[in-house]
């Protein structure tokens, strides 16, 4: 059967070589659709590390001398002293609150949604057999007969325990926000696993390593836990491979926000309640809130550009893969309607209706198989130059090529079987004799 199959591709070679280069054609320009969706609904679907459900972003500020909410203190402490204080007491305030379930600050990064950063470079302090770690120089040692080395460059974020427990961020290991917690306060730090990206390391490996900061070899931490990739960007660019280290918050600094959660279903009403109580609870040391917003409403607004971008191009490919579909449906259509009097001899000589669809199917499908061969060829091609859409900077990966290669044959198999089976049960239905006449 497959031979006789191919046997009649071959003899109209003709005929179906334009279609062939049609489908080529085709393929290619769906591949590249197929590509960008993938792509934008694979990091759509990443998780993000943090769990936002009930939690509200709280910003600090401070009342400056011109208000007349400022309040002259006379206690011989300093700004920075006061700040400190303010925020101290104000996060005690809220952690009280009987709306809430945890209350934790963190600097840029340590939430969701900010895409501020501080980056530092460590080295590990007694790297294990093979690694590539550049710290020969920094303790003196002759590096000649060493490998070139790698630095762990990584985002720099401060928060304070209850921080893990608001957004629930777990260990790889299955270490608790709270044991986290502990963790940070026994001076040591908690490591994203994206860090062993350029080393040799697995990520549980990381656990207990030492790090020189900076290159410093009077700054050690050690590492007291791994966790996941946190995503403080968008959900749309989805998880960087840029790797992140915790370390305990110095509450005596600014810069950084406070995060709550509270019981489902009282993030408004918790809302309300700072606000009216703000000038009686909720300022300390000339320290007050300055805007307050549910996550759900802060994702709104930081990503909102990139969802209107994701909707402009969704709208330009929902349009392209319609006019392919129409395209490549009505092709073989037209195609099947032209060999009405085919099928109508077949059925004369007795051949059933299974075995003509399928005859006529498969045809259409061997095309396709034939123009696919070199259209992944093409596929590849464009990959490697980067034209497609990337990946955190991967613009040909074996896997992913093989699967959007799959699913666009996928695609265009289906609109070449409705393309053929629509018009060929219609026409099987027809009286031989007439559909010959009618020739």
């Amino acid at each position: 059967m497959k031979r006789k199959l191919f046997r009649q591709i071959s003899n109209e070679w003709r005929s179906n070589l334009w279609l062939g280069v049609e489908l080529l054609i085709v393929s290619v320009v769906l591949w590249y659709a197929v590509d960008f969706i993938t792509v934008a609904t694979a990091k759509r679907l990443e998780p993000q590390g943090f769990d936002t459900t009930s939690t509200i972003h709280m910003d600090f500020t401070s009342i400056p001398e011109a208000s007349p909410e400022y309040v002259q203190l006379d206690d011989g402490l300093n700004y920075w002293q006061h700040w400190a204080k303010g925020v101290n007491t104000l996060l005690s305030r809220i952690s009280n609150h009987p709306d809430v379930i945890a209350a934790g600050s963190a600097t840029g990064g340590g939430q969701p949604f900010d895409g501020s950063w501080s980056i530092t470079s460590m080295v590990e302090a007694y790297p294990q057999q093979g690694d590539t770690l550049r710290i020969g120089e920094a303790r003196g040692e002759n590096t000649d007969d060493r490998p070139d080395d790698v630095n762990y460059r990584l985002y720099k974020v401060e928060m304070t325990p209850e921080n893990l427990k608001v957004f629930d961020i777990h260990g790889i290991d299955g270490e608790t926000p709270e044991e986290l917690g502990e963790i940070l306060l026994r001076g040591e730090i908690l490591m994203s696993e994206s860090a062993v990206v350029r080393s040799n390391r697995t990520p549980r490996s990381l656990r207990g390593c030492e790090f020189y900061v900076n290159n410093d070899t009077t700054r050690t931490v050690r590492v007291g836990a791994v966790i996941p990739y946190l995503n403080s960007m968008s959900r749309f660019k989805g998880v960087s491979n840029s790797a992140k280290y915790i370390s305990l918050l110095d509450s005596t600094r600014s810069g950084y926000t406070l995060n709550v959660r509270v019981h489902p279903g009282r993030e408004k009403a918790f809302i309300d309640d700072i606000y009216e109580n703000a000038d009686k609870l909720y300022k300390a040391y000339n320290v007050t809130f300055d805007e307050i917003n549910t996550y759900a409403d802060f994702a709104d607004d930081y990503e909102r550009d990139d969802r209107l971008h994701l909707r402009n191009w969704g709208v330009c490919i929902g349009f392209l893969l319609l006019s392919i579909f129409l395209g490549v449906f009505g092709t073989f259509w037209f195609r099947t309607q032209q060999r009405v009097s085919e099928i109508a001899i077949r059925k004369t000589f007795g051949a059933r209706r299974r075995h003509i669809s399928s005859r006529l199917i498969g045809e259409g499908l061997g095309i396709l198989l034939l123009a696919t061969i070199p259209a992944a060829l093409i596929d590849t091609v464009l990959a490697h130059y980067e034209l497609n859409t990337h990946m955190y900077g991967v613009y040909l990966a074996p896997g992913r090529l093989l699967l959007e290669i799959a699913i666009t044959f996928l695609l265009m198999a289906v609109m070449i079987v409705l393309g053929i089976w629509i018009p060929a049960r219609r026409a099987m239905r027809t009286d031989p004799a007439r559909a010959l006449a009618a020739e």
